[in-house]
């Protein structure tokens, strides 16, 4: 990590509510080729530390809350690599190292090196940009189409456990949470929408 104990802590005393990890993949090959500069191997250590930290916070009010985002549908990542990133993201949860997720298949905009690269090596699928908003694989992949929108569906729902639900109830403190509460679960309700298998 960028950021230490105290860094977090400070965040927490502020009332920051949300803290995004970029996770993109559990493949290294994958982070590697997005110049992330992380290690996989760090990620569950770090998010520990954020725990650890937070885990008097919450008791006092304190709500920074850990959330992943993960892509599948990487040309060069196979079936398995994808998989990989979605049980690496169930375990986070089952551990209680993260609060919430976003799970989208990966779009390579243009202006950014992935787009180029695409281009260069013929993985675009449509330069439709009507169809770049994450709903739908842009890119062309050794995974299905069908099974990459049930790889993200299954990520989503990955989170709806007894646990995280009750969680989330218990934390409420104030109208502002319950408001919270209510829009994350309207998203909620979209993200599987939009990749639903209908």
């Amino acid at each position: 990590g960028v950021l230490k104990k105290a860094d977090y802590q400070l965040m927490a005393k502020a009332n920051f509510r949300f803290l995004l990890f970029g996770l993109e993949s559990a493949s290294q090959t994958t982070l590697n080729r997005l110049n992330k500069g992380i290690k996989i191997n760090q990620v569950e250590p770090e998010l520990k530390i954020i725990k650890a930290c937070l885990a008097g916070r919450r008791a006092s009010g304190g709500q920074l809350e850990p959330h992943v985002t993960c892509m599948v549908g990487y040309p060069w990542e196979s079936l398995a690599d994808a998989q990989k990133t979605v049980n690496f993201t169930k375990n986070l949860f089952k551990q209680g190292l993260i609060s919430s997720l976003q799970a989208t298949i990966i779009i390579p905009y243009p202006g950014t090196k992935l787009f180029a690269q695409a281009k260069k090596n013929h993985w675009l699928k449509t330069l439709d940009w009507n169809k770049y908003d994450m709903s739908q694989p842009i890119l062309k992949s050794p995974v299905s189409d069908k099974k990459l929108m049930a790889l993200t569906r299954n990520l989503y729902l990955s989170c709806l456990t007894p646990q995280f639900i009750l969680k989330k109830l218990f934390s409420v403190r104030s109208l502002t949470d319950i408001k919270f509460l209510i829009r994350s679960a309207q998203k909620f309700i979209g993200q599987l929408l939009d990749f639903s298998l209908l």
